[in-house]
């Protein structure tokens, strides 16, 4: 009978970020966001850092990279990365074209919103 050479399998995982640290061992963040606002629904879209970007939080409330349903006004939305770096950025809901005394809202689909 032979007998069987079973040799372990070893793994080398090498993690690559963008977050350095500095001569105080203090992480520092590249991270940047920008949100933009298209009829009703605005959408943050996060650069650099390290992803996976694992939190979206908006100001209302919401969560994800995206948020809809709006109402006009200013929504911020602030970004973490995987290594709890963050970065805000801010869009603005408006209603134009001499609307002001509306109570609803239409997208571009002709869906109809309270406002």
């Amino acid at each position: 009978m032979k007998a069987k050479l079973i040799l372990p399998l070893l793994f080398t995982l090498i993690f690559f970020t963008t977050c350095q640290k500095d001569e105080e061992d203090e992480i520092t963040c590249d991270l940047t966001v920008s949100a933009s606002v298209t009829g009703i629904s605005a959408t943050a879209t996060a650069s650099l850092g390290t992803p996976p970007y694992v939190n979206y939080a908006w100001s209302n409330g919401g969560s994800g990279a995206t948020v809809s349903g709006l109402a006009p006004g200013t929504y911020t939305v602030t970004v973490t990365d995987n290594t709890g770096c963050t970065a805000s950025a801010s869009a603005s809901a408006t209603v134009s074209g001499g609307c002001a005394g509306a109570t609803t809202m239409t997208d571009g689909d002709g869906n109809v919103y309270p406002i």
